[in-house]
C-alpha cells in the first residue's frame, strides 16, 4: 500500500473524513481501477454525506453492467473500518 492511501486511512481513522475523502479523491483520479481507493472513498463519504456514496455506488453499477474491472466481492473483502467482524451475508440462507 502506498504512502498516499496510508496517510487517508490514518486521517480517515482519525475522524477526519472530509480530508480522507481529498486524498482518496486524487488517488482514484490517479487508477479508478484501484478498489481499495474506491472503497476508501466510499467510506469517507458515508461519514459525512451518504448521498455523495451513493451516486458513487449509481456509477459503479452502471460501470459493472459495461463489464468494469470492478469486482463487488472484492469490494466487500477490501471494506475499511470493518475489520474482523465484517462478514458478507449469505443471500441464500434466508
Amino acid at each position: 500500500m502506498n504512502v498516499a492511501k496510508e496517510v487517508a486511512l490514518f486521517k480517515l481513522k482519525c475522524g477526519h473524513p472530509k480530508e480522507a475523502t481529498k486524498d482518496f479523491e486524487r488517488l482514484v483520479k490517479l487508477n479508478s481501477s484501484d478498489t481499495s481507493a474506491v472503497v476508501g472513498l466510499i467510506n469517507c463519504y458515508a461519514q459525512y454525506d451518504p448521498t455523495l456514496g451513493e451516486k458513487l455506488e449509481n456509477n459503479l453499477k452502471m460501470d459493472e453492467m459495461t463489464k468494469s474491472s470492478f469486482n463487488i466481492p472484492d469490494l466487500e473483502a477490501k471494506a475499511i473500518g470493518r475489520g474482523k467482524e465484517y462478514r458478507k451475508r449469505n443471500m441464500d440462507a434466508r
